[in-house]
């Protein structure tokens, strides 16, 4: 966890969200892909809003071709390429045990899902990727946008 300056409150790094649900993908024999991972990170932190109005992970999420991305997640995965994650260093920093549990059942909710079915599901119309998406990979979606947009 790392300490968010603008509300003074822990939050998971992205990285740390993503090992968690590639180990949990893995215990249940069903590895992730990089891509499929990108987006469940991205719905998992709409959930995660949701639930307990606060951020999952106040990381950059990018707006790519194929959807939302967090670049130092989707770096640190790329040698996979679209081939399933079998393998990933532990979390840095300790998740709590509240978020252990919403991660481990956001992934068995998650587990049929295609990576397709949820990048299209992140490109509907007056999504936030959409609103953000320019073509680049600069673009950032806003946690706000996110917020009015997705957590409504």
């Amino acid at each position: 966890m790392v300490m968010d300056s603008v509300v003074g409150i822990q939050v998971n790094t992205a990285t740390d969200v993503a090992r968690f649900l590639v180990k949990e993908y893995i215990s249940m024999e069903r590895p992730t892909t990089n891509m499929k991972l990108q987006k469940l990170l991205y719905f998992a932190w709409i959930s995660y809003y949701k639930k307990n109005q606060g951020y999952l992970f106040n990381d950059r999420i990018l707006a790519w071709r194929l959807g939302p991305v967090v670049r130092d997640v989707y770096e640190e995965f790329s040698a996979f390429v679209a081939n399933p994650i079998t393998f990933c260093e532990e979390p840095e920093n300790s998740l709590s045990e509240e978020d252990r549990l919403f991660l481990s059942d956001f992934a068995r909710e998650n587990l049929f899902v295609s990576a397709s079915s949820l990048v299209t599901r992140s490109h509907l119309d007056g999504k936030p990727w959409k609103m953000a998406y320019d073509g680049r990979k600069t673009s950032t979606i806003s946690y706000e946008s996110i917020i009015e947009l997705e957590c409504q």
